[in-house]
């Protein structure tokens, strides 16, 4: 990132509590995971019921997030919305560290398709479904109950997520680097890891299963990781 780019809030935050000049080193582990889900139930009327969700885990050290949502659709019979991803391709997804009391950020509005309708939308939201990553076995394990609200904020109950993302073949490397300047403090962040942009997801959510009958599937990308941190205060 350039080096006048604004910082993560974590990034800010560890900023914010350097005192005096010196040089502070931090890193952080971190394991995230990505699903993407669609449930069809064929209904009367040349009609499908279609719920498209997503879920976004990540730990970080201790601290645990997941934040995601659940989109319900009434589309013509055979049809899916534009949100879907009928390949198992999502696409890689950008984490950013952030203080445990923040959730990750996701999409908050459904894209317009002019033959599916949109019915309800719900927020999902976590601290704690556990997240595994066994990199041997190229294999991602989620395990917990979200809790379900709707756009105003209500308690709509609890939805539980009971999934296994498998690899498709050996992990890719990555890396990334970060600088940050603000002419008192500055900030070097380099990220290493390992992950699988592409896996197919088997278990479950709510009641429906993966993989399911017909049209149900699920799909996703899990990774881990391992950032470090130098901060010089001037």
């Amino acid at each position: 990132a350039p080096a006048g780019a604004a910082p993560s809030p974590l990034l800010r935050t560890l900023a914010a509590a350097a005192t005096g000049a010196g040089e502070e080193r931090l890193s952080v582990a971190a394991r995230s995971a990505t699903v993407h889900w669609v449930d069809v139930e064929p209904g009367a009327g040349g009609s499908d019921a279609v719920s498209v969700g997503f879920l976004a885990v990540q730990r970080a050290g201790t601290a645990r997030t997941a934040a995601g949502y659940v989109t319900d659709y009434r589309c013509p019979a055979g049809q899916l919305p534009a949100d879907v991803p009928v390949a198992p391709d999502p696409g890689p997804v950008t984490w950013v560290l952030t203080p445990d009391e923040e959730q990750p950020a996701v999409d908050e509005q459904p894209l317009e398709d002019p033959g599916c309708q949109v019915l309800a939308e719900r927020w999902l939201e976590s601290a704690d479904v556990v997240l595994g990553v066994n990199t041997l076995k190229r294999t991602a394990v989620l395990r917990g109950d979200l809790r379900v609200r709707d756009l105003d904020g209500a308690d709509l109950g609890t939805l539980p997520v009971r999934l296994t993302l498998a690899g498709a073949g050996p992990l890719a490397r990555f890396s990334a680097s970060y600088t940050w300047d603000d002419g008192t403090t500055s900030l070097e962040a380099s990220t290493t890891g390992r992950g699988a942009s592409t896996t197919t997801a088997t278990g479950s959510v709510g009641s429906t299963r993966f993989p399911g009958s017909g049209r149900d599937a699920a799909v996703g990308d899990f990774s881990v990781e391992r950032t470090t941190l130098v901060l010089r205060s001037r």
